[in-house]
């Protein structure tokens, strides 16, 4: 059998390709090895592998039992770093491989978290939101309504006692100017209900009465309104209705600068007129007050220029605000003012028929009795220029976070000129 010298050149070269493919086999080697913690040995499943011979970059990842594993690597030495996520990135470590061999190299990771002694979070609420208020209520231990700042800030209620018209179970008693004065709470007369400041009771402006008018404070200075409905140890005994307590508004923990302005018109007057007075031309004092023992008292001494009224025009309503508060000295001694002034010139008109005889009985029981109680009616139209101020400056100083002393002082006017003119 003759054998052609191409195809003799064909098998040789198979022969020798098959002969370099089993010596490349036989010279390839293995790396392999194990990641754990360092700490607890657990195998840390799905860590990045990698490894480094020149230009030649091969990756893998640790299998579940913790074990990773390059097969038929070229023999060298290989750079050798193994990455895991909340874990220190190793070193390069140099690992040798040699061919028909298997290099092995177990490999323990360090976490990358750090010990902390102590974690403290501070949060600073606000205080005149209704989340704080809805919390206070609910912490409470009797039954209380609270109204926030910043329910007062969205409401058309300029003073505490039309704020107090909106907490159920209160009814107001009302002025000639349609604004609330009174608060009746459960339906107990005012005369049984407290108005506390800042948890200090206060005495009421009338020489007659305890009860306080609401309607002398501006909202702009209140932090929140509490209303207690049920008695408690800490509050006071006389008050069998309810209590108020206005917490005004105490220094920030930064810098608060704030203000608002507003005006407006009383429809009213733009229907009729707006009657006023000069009040400048009032005594304040008798004559027999500041005249000397036994003194004469002239004409002079009783003016009569306030009982002169003119008609005019009524001016827009004013509304103005400001408050301005920080911290000093660490954040330990705080301050914050607040005023608000209030110009409203309010009115109303009224109709009133005075009873002037008691009607006697019917002529017979068959007949209606035709007499009347009622022989005229009073037409009263009220006009009112009322200015209200008021001004808070609280003080306080905060030794740590359970010691501070505070002082607290507060200024409130309440003026109303007020014209009544009847007609028959």
């Amino acid at each position: 059998m003759k054998i052609s010298t191409h195809l003799l050149k064909k098998l040789y070269l198979i022969f020798v390709l098959f002969i370099s493919f089993i010596a490349y086999a036989n010279a390839q080697a293995t790396l392999k090895g194990k990641v754990t913690d360092a700490k607890t040995g657990e195998p840390l499943i799905g860590a990045t592998v990698h490894i480094q011979h020149g230009t030649t970059q091969l990756n893998t990842v640790v299998k579940l039992d913790g074990s990773y594993l390059f097969k038929s690597v070229t023999p060298g030495t290989y750079q050798l770093q193994v990455k895991y996520v909340g874990y220190k990135t190793t070193k390069e470590y140099t690992v040798e491989v040699t061919a028909n061999s298997t290099a092995i190299l177990n490999i323990a990771m360090i976490d990358n978290s750090t010990s902390l002694n102590e974690v403290t979070i501070v949060e600073h609420a606000s205080r005149e939101s209704d989340k704080a208020a809805r919390l206070i209520e609910k912490n409470s231990d009797n039954t209380m309504n609270l109204v926030s700042a910043m329910s007062i800030a969205i409401s058309p209620d300029v003073i505490i006692s039309n704020v107090l018209g909106r907490v159920s179970g209160i009814t107001l008693e009302r002025g000639n100017t349609g604004d609330g004065q009174h608060v009746i709470i459960r339906g107990m007369d005012k005369r049984y209900n407290t108005t506390l400041i800042n948890g200090v009771k206060i005495p009421s402006p009338d020489n007659k009465n305890r009860f306080v008018p609401l309607d002398i404070f501006p909202s702009d200075l209140v932090e929140r309104v509490e209303v207690s409905k049920t008695l408690t140890p800490d509050l006071e005994a006389d008050a069998s209705g309810g209590v108020v307590n206005l917490i005004m508004k105490t220094a920030p923990d930064k810098l608060r600068l704030d203000g608002s302005i507003g005006t407006g018109y009383s429809q009213l007057f733009l229907d009729r007129h707006f009657a006023t007075f000069d009040p400048s031309t009032q005594n304040a004092k008798a004559p027999g007050e500041f005249l000397p023992p036994l003194g004469f008292a002239s004409p002079s001494s009783f003016p009569y220029q306030n009982l002169v009224t003119t008609n005019t025009t009524a001016p827009p309503n004013t509304n103005a605000s400001l408050t301005i508060g920080d911290r000093f000295l660490n954040k330990k001694l705080g301050i914050l003012f607040s005023g608000s002034y209030q110009n409203t010139y309010a009115g109303n008109n009224t109709w009133y028929a005075p009873p002037v005889k008691v009607p006697g009985p019917a002529p017979d029981p068959n007949s209606q009795m035709d007499a009347s109680a009622f022989e005229s009616s009073n037409v009263r139209l009220y006009s009112s220029k009322i200015d209200r101020t008021g001004l808070i400056l609280s003080t306080d100083y905060r030794f740590n976070k359970d010691n501070d002393i505070s002082v607290f002082g507060t200024f409130i006017q309440l003026n109303e000129h007020r014209v009544r003119e009847t007609t028959h």
